[in-house]
């Protein structure tokens, strides 16, 4: 739940490439606040002297109702970047 309403949706995995690449999103009929549907995709390339580059996006469509136009883009916007937050403490901990 979130703020009190109930959401409820499938998630589906449609490409994934062991340690480069995840590519997933909601299939069926979701039930959610600020968004009807959603794909994410993160790609993950090496570079010099063992670091890492993370790149996360979201492609999206607003719920219809009042809040998602209020708040579909923010929601977005900050599922990607708590997600991209999430990743980097992992990796900080886990040195």
């Amino acid at each position: 739940k979130v703020v009190g309403m109930k959401m409820d949706f499938t998630v589906e995995v449609s490409k994934w490439i062991e340690g480069r690449e995840k590519v997933w999103g909601t299939v069926g009929d979701a039930k959610m606040i600020v968004i009807d549907w959603f794909e994410m995709d993160l790609k993950m390339t090496s570079e010099k002297d063992g670091i890492s580059i993370a790149k996360l996006g979201i492609n999206y469509t607003k719920h219809r109702g009042l809040w998602g136009f209020l708040f579909g883009k923010w929601y977005s916007k900050w599922c990607v970047k708590s997600m991209l937050m999430d990743t980097r403490k992992h990796f900080n901990d886990h040195k």
